[in-house]
């Protein structure tokens, strides 16, 4: 699946978009933990070797957002089984580079991912973000998701 807007290619991640999408990771990783990573370290070896396994599973994908050749964007997809027998989507790895954003490109992943969970039977579209995150909070909600559970923690001492 492919759709332009603004010169921007919405399209299925292949496996030899591993490096750029290695690359993303390690952007998102950075922007939500203030963690670099380093493609040739071990820290981003794991990243890479996820990202691998990923591409190349049958029960999920990557969407990725491509301007001018270079990749911008992308959104990993995955169907699970549902306790009532059914399917239900959840997205994962959902990132625009800074420079990118407030243009709809996340809209567009999303619009993709969702087309093709619904080809896939599923019923629902889920994610989660953190609750310090207000920016991913309203974008989600500018995409019609809404808050159905809240996860609490309490670290445990060591």
């Amino acid at each position: 699946m492919t759709t332009r807007a603004d010169r921007v290619t919405i399209r299925l991640a292949r496996a030899g978009d591993l490096e750029e999408l290695s690359l993303l990771r390690s952007e998102l990783r950075r922007e939500e933990r203030a963690v670099a990573l380093d493609p040739t370290d071990e820290e981003g070896g794991k990243v890479r070797a996820l990202t691998r396994r990923q591409l190349a599973g049958p029960q999920q994908v990557f969407f990725v957002a491509v301007s001018e050749d270079a990749m911008i964007g992308m959104v990993r997809c995955a169907l699970w089984s549902s306790p009532d027998g059914g399917s239900v989507a959840t997205l994962t790895t959902a990132y625009v580079r800074p420079a990118h954003r407030r243009r709809g490109i996340m809209r567009q992943l999303v619009e993709a991912a969702t087309t093709w969970s619904q080809e896939r039977g599923a019923s629902d579209l889920r994610l989660r973000n953190h609750v310090s995150n207000s920016a991913a909070g309203a974008v989600w909600e500018s995409l019609g998701f809404e808050v159905v559970q809240v996860v609490r923690r309490r670290t445990l001492p060591r």
